[in-house]
């Protein structure tokens, strides 16, 4: 059905599946920002959410 839904929203659009989720990235990135900067989050930790949990350990070390 979701196949059937996306070949269908591909024709209406010319969109491709990398582009739906190349811009679904940046939506949530964008929509994740305020959200967390309003809850007292570090930019820090929104980089830790957005790129997972090796990013985050990553950050965390050169932080030391």
């Amino acid at each position: 059905m979701a196949e059937k839904q996306f070949r269908n929203s591909r024709e209406r659009t010319g969109r491709t599946l990398k582009d739906i989720k190349d811009r679904h990235e940046l939506l949530k990135t964008a929509l994740m920002r305020p959200v967390a900067l309003r809850a007292g989050e570090t930019e820090h930790s929104l980089v830790c959410y957005a790129e997972g949990r090796e990013a985050c350990q990553n950050a965390d070390y050169l932080h030391q």
